[in-house]
């Protein structure tokens, strides 16, 4: 893929990436800070798909194309311990259809890395941005959280 431009201080610009076509699957990585409880359980909550507070930056993803041309698989790359203990998955067009920008943003240890920006602040990530970007979710194969559903769910993990 093409690099991405960077301001003066490094840091990619806001971008919707020409090559991250509508069918490319972006992943979200999920902490227990995603989570919420229902019932007798839990589930992925919407605010697993909130941009970081830093100024500029949007929603880490990793791009699951680039690490299928790796000859890896997200399981490979995306360690289940520590911070993060599972993945989801969602089609470009899902971001795009809701007024976000999709890019790469590769990073030293992480080539695969990219974001999801909104166009302009504060129109970035509205609840209901959010909600509609889980509802598109899937699990990422080999890193569901067992006994943990998606909304829409009734038997995954």
């Amino acid at each position: 893929m093409k690099q991405p431009e960077r301001d003066q201080s490094g840091k990619v610009i806001p971008h919707d990436h020409p090559e991250l076509f509508s069918d490319d699957m972006l992943i979200r990585r999920i902490s227990p800070y995603h989570l919420t409880r229902e019932g007798n359980g839990q589930r992925v909550s919407s605010k697993a798909f909130h941009p970081s507070s830093a100024a500029g930056e949007g929603m880490s993803v990793d791009i699951k194309k680039l690490i299928i041309q790796d000859g890896k698989t997200p399981r490979d790359i995306i360690a289940t311990t520590g911070a993060f203990i599972g993945a989801v998955e969602f089609p470009v067009a899902v971001v795009r259809n809701e007024g976000l920008l999709a890019g790469w943003d590769p990073l030293e240890d992480n080539p695969y890395h990219g974001q999801v920006w909104g166009k302009k602040p504060p129109d970035q990530f509205t609840k209901g941005k959010q909600k509609k970007i889980l509802a598109a979710s899937k699990w990422t194969e080999g890193l569901s959280i067992p006994g943990v559903l998606l909304p829409f769910d009734s038997a995954s993990s």
